[in-house]
């Protein structure tokens, strides 16, 4: 996994990029806990999807970006397969369960 910090607003997001094989469940475990301890959002990629993890601003500002077909964060190709799908903070587990380990 390769980690690049973005800005985002007036601070980070981190998107993790695949490197060979899709996020496992124990980092994006540990990349949820540190969002919830510092406030840093993060992209990651499931099933050829980007999704995003963070507080509601961040989710509806990559919905706004997808929607209008710019880049999820600056420095990133908006993707092709139109808007992402975005996983709610709420929804924990549903994201770490269809992770291959």
């Amino acid at each position: 996994m390769i980690i690049l910090a973005k800005p985002w607003r007036d601070r980070l997001a981190y998107y993790l990029v695949p490197a060979g094989r899709e996020v496992d469940a124990a980092l994006l475990e540990w990349m949820r806990n540190y969002c919830a301890a510092s406030g840093t959002p993060f992209l990651f990629e499931r099933n050829g999807r980007d999704r995003g993890y963070g507080p509601p601003e961040f989710q509806q500002d990559l919905v706004d970006r997808a929607t209008r077909g710019e880049p999820l964060l600056p420095g990133l190709n908006p993707g092709a397969g139109g808007p992402c799908k975005l996983v709610s903070l709420s929804d924990d587990a549903s994201a770490v369960e269809d992770t291959p380990r």
